[in-house]
């Protein structure tokens, strides 16, 4: 019994810590995007990668205000799920095909976020952009 338990603590620990790095990993892209767009041209590929990486980081890290508006991460991420790629699509599809700067970044950052979260769940910005 004492080795079942150790066992099932070891996965849920191992499961945690895998979460964590694949939150880490998401955020570093995300940050070199941006560092990539100070001195180049961006492939809007992987601005759409970096986006949709960087929504779900933001719904698990916005757990308590997510809260205080009444609403969850699972919620938050319901809606990452059922929107993303129709929101991917009506944001980037007159955009060109690669992005020069942040500030065209961030524009298109902010329209998918609004298209893709309700209005009470897009307060989470702060914590997005």
């Amino acid at each position: 019994m004492k080795y079942v338990l150790a066992l099932v603590a070891i996965s849920i620990a191992s499961y945690l810590y895998y979460q964590e790095m694949k939150i880490e990993q998401a955020k570093e892209q995300y940050s070199l995007l941006l560092q990539k767009l100070d001195s180049t041209k961006v492939n809007t590929l992987e601005i759409k990668n970096a986006l949709s990486l960087k929504l779900q980081v933001s719904c698990n890290e916005a757990q308590e205000q997510l809260l205080k508006q009444g609403s969850t991460k699972e919620e938050c991420l319901s809606y990452y799920q059922s929107f993303n790629q129709e929101c991917l699509d009506k944001v980037f599809r007159l955009a060109p095909i690669e992005l020069s700067s942040k500030s065209e970044f961030m524009d298109y950052a902010k329209r998918y976020q609004r298209c893709i979260l309700p209005i009470d769940l897009a307060n989470i910005s702060a914590t997005f952009l």
